[in-house]
């Protein structure tokens, strides 16, 4: 696998799309990453992870499945404080009369700690699911913006006929945290036009 050429078209991706290119590093990615990319950590600084199945990919797909990934790791990361922020703020507005009526009402601490913690739990996966949701939608749209519409239809026909490697049990979550592939059409049709299908 060429690292040097990866992080070198990472670059001007990231340069395309004026966000901060990440480090690239070879890794271990699991099979279903269709892409053959991971997002990681790296020593605190956001990183992707390559893997033998990016090679494997026309050079089209590598170079859509590259902008996508730049682009979700710079809203990623641009975006974590403030979701941080609001699901702070809405968590506490749901936990401070909850704490008052334990308080002066006489509720078992059971009872209270079991709804603060299934509050606790809905609010972060409401709060993720949203902002995933979110960036689907922005990274599509900044990627058709930038590279043309031929570029997201391409990595959605990819997504669709590599379905089948993702096990059950992840479908499931992407089921619930992905738009369905009418969303991002109709609104990729309103911004750029209807799509047009090629032989």
């Amino acid at each position: 696998m060429d690292l040097d050429r990866i992080s070198t078209r990472a670059a001007e991706l990231a340069a395309a799309f004026g966000v901060r290119a990440p480090l690239i590093v070879a890794g271990d990615v699991p099979a279903w990453s269709t892409l053959g990319l991971r997002y990681s950590a790296w020593n605190l600084r956001p990183a992707l992870k390559a893997g033998p199945g990016f090679d494997r990919l026309p050079a089209a797909e590598q170079d859509g499945a590259l902008a996508m990934m730049v682009l979700a790791i710079d809203f990623q990361r641009t975006g974590a404080n403030k979701t941080a922020l609001i699901y702070g703020l809405s968590h506490m507005a749901i936990a401070l009369p909850l704490i008052y009526v334990a308080a002066y009402h006489e509720v078992p601490r059971s009872v209270t700690l079991s709804i603060f913690g299934g509050l606790y739990i809905l609010g972060y996966l409401l709060t993720f699911g949203l902002r995933f949701f979110r960036m689907i939608h922005r990274v599509d749209h900044r990627v058709a913006e930038v590279m043309g519409r031929p570029v997201v239809d391409l990595m959605m026909d990819h997504e669709i006929r590599n379905a089948h490697l993702i096990p059950r049990s992840r479908r499931l979550l992407f089921a619930l945290y992905c738009p369905t592939r009418a969303q991002p059409l109709r609104r990729l049709d309103a911004a750029f036009g209807p799509r047009r299908i090629t032989a």
